[in-house]
């Protein structure tokens, strides 16, 4: 019995690990060059002086060109989140940002990718966040890893309770 208690336990914690694992707001983009991310924009009260360390941590963040390859890479996928000078953008995919203003690029509703900003504290504006994606054999490795554990301890308790 107790066994089956660890093993239905085991699959449990499994299932729960992957449920929270996956954002339904995300959506997977494969950048050229870059990889594959899951992107999701920021609500539109982000606020430069709190969240510039959020911004700084993006895989964009520094550099001007990989920001507008995200930028058109992800368009208007996640839909219409800023309107700036009248025009609509998607999600802003900052690249330099300090307590007062930041720059970034963004895809506009006519489909080109333009560089805007700055952008000074006080105006709100949805920025996108992203997070890579793990290969395929990461995943594997971690479910692998997890089976040769499992399988160890209902050894160890098969033992135990016949030997």
């Amino acid at each position: 019995m107790k066994i089956c208690n660890i093993v239905i336990a085991t699959g449990v914690a499994g299932c729960c690990l992957l449920a929270s694992s996956s954002n339904a707001q995300a959506a997977v983009f494969t950048v050229p060059g870059y990889g594959t991310y899951n992107v999701t924009a920021t609500n539109p009260t982000f606020s430069f002086a709190a969240d510039s360390a959020l911004l700084s941590s993006q895989p964009w963040f520094g550099n001007q060109s990989e920001a507008s390859a995200f930028a058109e890479t992800v368009g208007l996928s996640l839909g219409i989140k800023n309107v700036y000078n009248l025009v609509s953008f998607g999600p802003f995919f900052g690249y330099s940002a300090d307590s007062f203003s930041a720059n970034a690029d963004a895809t506009a509703v006519y489909g080109t990718t333009l560089n805007l900003g700055p952008f000074f504290r006080g105006n709100t504006y949805s920025f996108a966040i992203a997070s890579p994606v793990p290969e395929p054999s990461e995943v594997l490795g971690t479910i692998a890893l997890g089976a040769v554990g499992v399988g160890y301890l209902v050894k160890r308790q098969f033992k135990k309770r016949y030997a």
